[in-house]
């Protein structure tokens, strides 16, 4: 029960986290590209990357909830980027859509490998 409130917990967290980021970002961009998802993402990977970089040694089971599971379940958003790459290809935006898909993708598996390798040194 304490690992369920932890990651509600976390996951508003998260949740506001992600809006204040997106927002920031979508009010200092067009709105031609969805730059303030992406940038979530890679952050949210990250983060992600680092802190499963101290998984084994350093966190308890209670701190992975929080941060893994709430925080960062609530933060990273691939719902927002399925929709946001379908906008993109039902607009006949074909390349937006193409370079929006390759850019999350690559950006965000670099970003966790990234925080991994950091993390283990």
């Amino acid at each position: 029960m304490r690992a369920l409130l932890l990651i509600a917990l976390g996951g508003g967290i998260g949740s506001a986290l992600r809006f204040a980021l997106y927002d920031s970002i979508r009010v200092h961009s067009s709105n031609d590209f969805p730059w303030g998802t992406l940038a979530v993402n890679v952050t949210g990977c990250l983060a992600i990357g680092l802190l499963f970089g101290l998984w084994f040694e350093q966190l308890r089971e209670s701190w992975r909830a929080f941060l893994l599971f709430g925080v960062l379940g609530g933060y990273t958003t691939f719902s927002s980027f399925g929709k946001e790459a379908i906008t993109l290809l039902l607009n006949h935006r074909y390349i937006a859509a193409a370079g929006y898909v390759f850019a999350t993708n690559i950006l965000c598996l670099a970003a966790v490998w990234l925080g991994v390798v950091i993390m283990r040194r």
